[in-house]
């Protein structure tokens, strides 16, 4: 056996124990957790990556764990790479039983710089994504399928992702969508061999170890993951060729996305204001939170919580305002399009600067009123994430008008009032504050 490999205690009771595992991608983020929670299951482990650094930390920390641990420099669009890691594995440990295909080219992620629009983005850019994120699935899958084979099964997992539909993300998009098609067929392909193929959807964005503070308020970390990994490396071939998860409700226990379940990238975190017409821009805080910051329990609906509406101060309005709308929509339920919380129309302006008090949504200054909500309410309907559904970012936005009063049916819907306070827009101020699930 290979020198860098140490061993966990004989006596550990483990879900994976005398499996073989490989991760590829493993250098740090997702991966590293991956190939950690698999060693703690009892498999051993063999994992690759392009950065070599970030690939001997990981190793390191796995053997400090007493984890079997083996580690290659690996670019999963070589096939001479893949296949020597593939080697090298069975010859350290014996065979391979999971394959974990988890490299892959991400940085749209809001703390790392813009990908380039499609009119500006070169084809070398392109193709480098998809035959990273595609190309290293299939390279991955067709290399390590002869040692599960040989061992007379074992799984293969893909990774699926997204993130909103905006300039700068379609290459990455349609990889992970890629991805999730040529599980099903490899799927059908590879049943026959007793291996199981799925494609595991993490439920939403992760902020990993080299994000910044403020994403890593905003996300939840690796560690939120659990044993997601673990189900899906002993997952039985029922599911293969399925995209799997963690219900958003109730015990964590791995099933099949649901066929109505929406895109990732349409509900989690997305922004309601990403695409709307630019407007001139002024500021939004409140006394309650932090831009990107926890919301207090008093403002949540659910049994932690008053129902209390936040502060919410403005300043610099732009010349010829006459009235602001005040509206909170959360970005990430599990209901597509998301939950509008709160519409005000017709909130008086001053001056320049202005503000709602702490609570103040009951008894709002003439002449604002508020219109009924997606909760079916009219006014303000405080924070209720559903259990097990993680942290959620509640937009709060002041929209500024060029009209003292918003023309609208009474019955309008929030989505009717956003379409006609359209032409009347000076100016847009947008506030994220986050809450959590029980």
């Amino acid at each position: 056996m290979s020198a860098d490999i140490d061993h966990p205690p004989a006596d550990a009771a483990r879900a994976l124990r005398g499996k073989v595992a490989v991760v590829t991608g493993a250098g740090g983020g997702i991966g590293r957790y991956i190939a950690q929670s698999l060693g703690e299951a009892g498999a051993s482990v063999a994992i690759g990556d392009v950065d070599e650094s970030g690939l001997e930390e990981s190793r390191a920390l796995l053997a400090a764990s007493g984890i079997p641990v083996i580690a290659r420099p690996v670019d999963v669009t070589s096939e001479a790479q893949l296949a020597e890691l593939m080697a090298a594995t069975a010859k350290a440990f014996g065979g391979i039983d999971i394959s974990v295909n988890n490299a892959a080219i991400v940085t749209h992620s809001h703390w790392k710089a813009k990908w380039p629009d499609l009119d500006e983005m070169p084809r070398t850019f392109w193709d480098k994504v998809i035959d990273t994120n595609v190309g290293g699935v299939y390279l991955t899958t067709k290399h390590v399928a002869p040692y599960l084979r040989a061992r007379g099964g074992g799984h293969v997992i893909n990774l699926y992702g997204g993130g909103p539909l905006r300039p700068g993300t379609g290459a990455y998009a349609l990889s992970k969508d890629a991805v999730a098609v040529f599980t099903r067929h490899s799927a059908v392909e590879l049943e026959p061999d007793g291996i199981c193929v799925l494609c595991v959807d993490p439920g939403g964005a992760i902020a990993t170890d080299d994000a910044p503070d403020e994403i890593k308020a905003r996300y939840p970390g690796v560690d939120s993951l659990e044993d997601l990994f673990v189900q899906a490396a002993s997952a039985p071939m029922n599911l293969t060729g399925e995209k799997v998860m963690f219900p958003r409700e109730g015990a964590k226990v791995l099933a099949p996305v649901p066929p109505n379940h929406p895109p990732q990238r349409r509900i989690m975190g997305y922004d309601p204001y990403a695409l709307a017409p630019p407007t001139s821009s002024f500021t939004l805080v409140s006394d309650d939170f932090k831009n990107g910051g926890a919301i207090p329990f008093e403002c949540y609906a659910d049994d932690r919580g008053k129902n209390a509406s936040p502060s919410l101060k403005w300043y610099d309005l732009p010349d010829g305002t006459e009235s602001l709308v005040i509206t909170a929509y959360d970005a990430d339920t599990p209901i597509p399009g998301g939950i509008w919380h709160w519409l005000v129309k017709d909130v008086p302006v001053s001056g320049p600067a202005g503000e709602l008090l702490h609570g103040a949504a009951p008894d709002l200054p003439a002449p604002a009123v508020a219109l009924t909500n997606d909760l079916g309410q009219a006014g303000y309907s405080g924070m209720r994430p559903p259990p097990f559904s993680g942290m959620h970012h509640i937009y709060f936005c002041a929209t500024a008008l060029k009209v003292p009063t918003l023309e609208i049916p009474d019955d309008a819907t929030i989505a009717q009032a956003h379409i006609m306070m359209i032409p009347h827009t000076l100016g847009r101020a947008v506030l994220v504050g986050t809450s959590v699930a029980p």
